[in-house]
């Protein structure tokens, strides 16, 4: 018998999560008909036998057309009706269901919470979503893709995607870890040289405007493409490189030029949400893991697993690949990218401990939200098994996955926050110039730092 680190009720939260916003994708981008036509209705039954169902997705045949609903025969043979609000998203426009339907068309539909039908298709997009134990590793929710029986392709484990900007905290970390604060200005404004990939490369950031002179803090709350690069290009690509593998992404998949610090390598969700919890933990790196324990037929353990665990005074800590220092301040950090950033959305959980990162590659091919609190990480991907835009944010698509499954993977728990660690401060600055504000400056802002990197002039 094989015992996993699965909780049941965190499962059934990230399938439903990962179902419910690659659906509300779908119906975003437009209805593609029917599955058929049939004619001879004494046959229904039969043909609707032969049409798999996917994931949640019914096939059904419409069997009678009203006002602004339908009646439908099941594959079960149960008949039910789809009302208004579960086709209307079809067509803008459209104010009677024979717009929309016809008698004898074979369509998929699905039943929502409030018990009622909804038209639906089998999606072309595909997703992921895997929450980790922060502390330990153990792998508490894992989820592959829409429909296991129609592709068993794990693309949380298996799948090695651009994580794009979702990359950039590892970036920022690397750079507190060697002198940096949240506080250095960089400028961001338009960078173009030749990179080992291209001839002429001339990255922008998504908005296609430059803000000048830009905090760390503000160039990571609003993903800013150009303060990423500039920040990569002064602490050193391989100082960067050697940082980011000692957190256990291999060095060979980083590309040793200055897209890095926009996420150009490879890597899976599963590796993304270990990099993360590095953040949500204090600085430990922790091994992922799946199975907990194996008894024979007999009830003799033969196996159980050992994690290392981020601590400092157990059995089995975790090694520490960054300072804890560091780890509090990028916490804080992702913390404004749900605050002002490009992760505002998540602010309709209702939470203070929330820190994430968006991560949108370039033509976005992929969306990505990695986040999490102190005890839960967790990162949710979309995007097309054979790449292709996606036509929309990280924001509005990977963004919702993630908080769907929050919502309920922390329902009724309290906030759940790093405590400071010794050997910081917090500063009035100016937002300007990063230095100590002036004394009554109006628009100082509060700033933390490690004491040695403190300000110390105006």
């Amino acid at each position: 018998q094989v015992t996993t680190t699965i909780d049941s009720n965190l499962q059934t939260a990230a399938n439903s999560a990962l179902t419910r916003s690659i659906l509300e994708y779908e119906q975003r981008h437009g209805y593609r008909g029917p599955v058929k036509k049939l004619s001879n209705k004494t046959k229904f039954l039969d043909e609707l036998r032969d049409i798999p169902t996917v994931s949640n997705l019914i096939p059904a045949v419409v069997t009678e057309i009203l006002d602004q609903s339908a009646n439908m025969l099941l594959k079960d043979g149960t008949n039910v009706t789809l009302n208004w609000a579960g086709m209307s998203w079809v067509k803008a426009g459209a104010h009677s269901a024979a717009e929309i339907l016809n008698v004898g068309q074979v369509i998929y539909a699905y039943k929502q919470n409030n018990n009622q039908w909804s038209l639906a298709q089998v999606p072309l997009i595909e997703g992921a979503l895997v929450a980790v134990n922060s502390k330990n590793g153990a792998i508490v929710s894992l989820v592959g893709g829409f429909d296991y029986e129609r592709s068993s392709f794990n693309r949380a484990v298996q799948a090695a995607r651009q994580p794009g900007s979702s990359f950039k905290p590892f970036v920022y970390a690397a750079a507190l870890e060697n002198g940096f604060t949240a506080a250095t200005i960089l400028n961001d404004a338009p960078v173009m040289q030749d990179d080992l990939t291209t001839d002429e490369w001339r990255p922008q950031n998504h908005t296609k405007e430059f803000n000048g002179p830009t905090r760390l803090r503000v160039g990571l709350a609003k993903s800013m493409n150009l303060v990423s690069i500039r920040l990569l290009q002064a602490l050193g690509i391989n100082k960067t490189i050697e940082f980011i593998s000692n957190c256990g992404i291999p060095a060979a998949s980083l590309p040793h030029g200055l897209s890095l610090a926009l996420g150009t390598n490879h890597l899976s969700p599963l590796e993304l949400s270990a990099g993360f919890s590095i953040f949500a933990n204090g600085g430990q790196k922790i091994q992922p893991y799946f199975i907990a324990k194996i008894v024979d037929y007999q009830n003799n353990e033969i196996y159980k697993a050992k994690p290392m665990v981020a601590c400092d005074n157990c059995a089995t800590p975790a090694p520490r690949v960054m300072s804890p220092q560091t780890s509090y301040i990028i916490t804080s950090m992702l913390q404004d990218v749900i605050q002002y950033g490009t992760g505002k959305k998540a602010q309709q959980l209702g939470r203070t401990d929330l820190a994430g990162k968006t991560g949108t590659t370039n033509d976005q091919f992929d969306g990505w939200f990695a986040g999490y609190n102190r005890d839960l990480t967790v990162t949710a991907w979309i995007g097309f098994d054979e790449p292709k835009s996606i036509k929309e944010y990280a924001g509005g698509t990977a963004l919702p996955m993630w908080m769907y499954f929050m919502e309920q993977a922390l329902k009724g728990k309290p906030n759940s926050v790093q405590p400071q660690p010794p050997g910081l401060v917090t500063v009035k600055i100016d937002p300007a110039s990063g230095m100590l504000a002036r004394p009554g400056q109006a628009d100082s802002v509060y700033e933390i730092f490690t004491e040695e990197t403190a300000p110390t002039t105006v």
